[in-house]
């Protein structure tokens, strides 16, 4: 299944749904008066002048894409010196018009404040969509020099959340590759990622398994070929390249190539990695997504360990003993998580228990009095 936005994909925005205003531009190379080459070809009022400056740098021009076939697709993003968050999708819009051929590499631009960023969940894969479900599929070669604001629903176009499960994307059903891109992330490792197969879904839920407060601040690119001017935190590339290898030197920057047979640090049994892990085995793709982007406040790696142990805590609630649930009341009742997931978890945990007491005790109650009936019963 093609994981890619459908471009061909028109949407209708229905009454009363809340939209989010980002403002747009498109970078390409076309033909003009003041001569060729890439560069910001129109844009909407509100993207400013440093803002073209540091999109303009950090975008794929000719020969960018790592793929040359027309199926091409490359989606970058990043925060902006101004503070806003540019999320951009590359694809060939035709053939190259200068001499040196191939595809006309092709980029949209969201720019959104940080708020809206955080609605869409900090995950660029949804922007892109939303953006693309606005769009006829033909690019803008020759648009007005102004364009107006684009308009988003942060909720998912009709069709695109599913083609996003890492199922039905064919994502390899292993955690392996996302544990370990994921615990590079979060020791602020810049990285360029080899994996072979199904490599949106892969930088999506690994995204999506970084708590908000680190998503937010990652500058990923995938489908574009490495550039140390691009500045990424995690450059993703489809197949082994001794040449990007050796280009990465000196920048700061890390091979990891999923491909490459794990080492026993990929295997460190931190408790949060732990608990995303059998989640994804268990298939709560949605539980991950949502207690991961709960973690907007920045938090440290005990406290994220406390929240993978409450979690698991809440887990063990259905199938826990009376004595096993009156352990967990005393051990709660009256104490206070040190940020706002913890104090969540805390009170669903006293609450399900005492639902759960509530339930057994009304059980024994109902299987006293059946026995007495039978017994009343018998006697007659």
């Amino acid at each position: 299944m093609d994981y890619r936005p459908n471009l061909s994909e028109s949407r209708t925005v229905a009454a009363g749904e809340t939209l989010v205003q980002a403002e747009q531009a498109v970078f390409t190379s076309v033909r003009s008066p003041t001569g060729e080459g890439y560069r910001i070809i129109a844009a909407s009022n509100g993207v400013r002048a440093e803002e073209k400056v540091e999109i303009t740098r950090r975008s794929p021009s000719h020969g960018s894409l790592d793929d040359e076939s027309a199926a091409a697709f490359g989606l970058s993003s990043y925060r902006l010196e101004s503070g806003r968050y540019c999320v951009a999708s590359s694809r060939y819009a035709g053939t190259e018009h200068t001499a040196r051929g191939g595809g006309r590499v092709y980029t949209h631009i969201a720019v959104l404040d940080e708020d809206s960023f955080v609605r869409f969940l900090c995950n660029p894969f949804r922007i892109s969509a939303a953006v693309e479900a606005q769009s006829d599929g033909n690019p803008l070669l020759k648009p007005a020099t102004e364009l107006e604001p684009l308009h988003l629903s942060f909720g998912w176009p009709s069709g695109v959340e599913a083609v996003n499960d890492p199922a039905d994307a064919g994502m390899d059903p292993g955690f392996d590759g996302i544990r370990r891109l994921v615990t590079s992330l979060m020791e602020r490792k810049r990285l360029v990622v080899v994996a072979e197969r199904n490599r949106l879904a892969l930088l999506e839920w690994s995204l999506l398994c970084l708590p908000m407060f680190i998503r937010k601040r990652v500058a990923v690119s995938v489908g574009l070929n490495f550039s140390p001017s691009r500045e990424f935190d995690v450059t993703v590339l489809p197949a082994r390249d001794v040449g990007t290898n050796r280009a990465i030197r000196g920048h700061q920057t890390e091979w990891l190539d999923l491909g490459a047979p794990a080492t026993d640090a990929d295997h460190s049994e931190d408790p949060w990695l732990q608990l995303l892990g059998e989640w994804w085995k268990a298939r709560r793709f949605s539980e991950i997504r949502s207690l991961s982007s709960r973690l907007s406040l920045p938090v440290d790696r005990s406290a994220l360990g406390r929240i993978a142990h409450l979690c698991w805590e809440l887990d063990r609630i259905d199938e826990a003993s009376e004595d096993e649930l009156e352990s967990i009341l005393v051990r709660h009742a009256g104490t206070a998580g040190r940020n706002d997931v913890e104090d969540a978890l805390l009170g669903q945990i006293i609450e399900l228990s005492r639902c759960r007491l509530a339930a057994l005790d009304a059980g024994a109650v109902a299987g006293s009095v059946s026995s007495q009936r039978n017994g009343s019963s018998s006697s007659g």
